[in-house]
C-alpha cells in the first residue's frame, strides 16, 4: 500500500465516490461517482489512455472514447475517436492531432458537418486547423489559416 492515492471519497451528507489505479503509471482505471455511475480507463503498454467506457457503455462490447497513438510517423500523430449514438454509432467523431517532437500540437483535423447555405445540404468534411511554425525556443513563427478537406484525405498529413 503506498497511501498516494485516494480510493474513496464520502463527504458530509455521506455521499461516495471512489476509485481504483493502477500503481505502475499513477492512472485511475475505475472510477464511481456519488450516482454509482462506473468510467473504466484502459492504458496501453506506455501507461497512454487506450480506451475510455462511461456509464452508457460500460458492460457492452463499445467504447466511450478510444484512442490510436503513432509516434513512430513524421510527423507524429494521435487518433482521438468518440462514440457518436446520435447520428452512427459505427462511424465515430475522429479528431487527428499532429505533434512536434516537443510534444506541441501542430495541427488538427476533425469531423465535422458544413452547413451549405440555405437551400445546400450539410456535407461532412474533415476541418483543418491552420498549421503553426514554431522557432528554436519554441514561439510560434506563422500559422495559417483553417480550411476543410474531404473525409478520405484526413491522413496523413500533407506538408509541415
Amino acid at each position: 500500500m503506498v497511501n498516494t492515492y485516494n480510493t474513496q471519497v464520502v463527504d458530509s451528507f455521506g455521499y461516495t465516490s471512489s476509485a481504483t489505479y493502477n500503481l505502475k503509471y499513477g492512472r485511475a482505471e475505475k472510477t464511481v461517482d456519488i450516482n454509482n455511475q462506473p468510467i473504466e480507463t484502459v492504458l496501453d503498454q506506455f501507461g497512454r489512455v487506450k480506451v475510455i467506457t462511461g456509464p452508457y457503455q460500460v458492460g457492452q462490447a463499445s467504447y466511450t472514447l478510444r484512442f490510436e497513438y503513432h509516434p513512430e510517423a513524421r510527423p507524429a500523430w494521435a487518433l482521438p475517436q468518440h462514440l457518436d449514438t446520435y447520428r452512427d454509432a459505427n462511424d465515430p467523431i475522429e479528431t487527428v492531432v499532429f505533434v512536434d517532437g516537443l510534444k506541441r500540437a501542430i495541427q488538427t483535423k476533425k469531423d465535422a458537418t458544413i452547413h451549405q447555405g440555405e437551400n445546400g445540404t450539410a456535407k461532412d468534411v474533415m476541418t483543418v486547423s491552420g498549421l503553426v511554425v514554431y522557432d528554436f525556443v519554441g514561439r510560434s513563427l506563422e500559422q495559417y489559416y483553417p480550411v476543410t478537406e474531404a473525409l478520405e484525405c484526413s491522413l496523413p498529413m500533407e506538408k509541415i
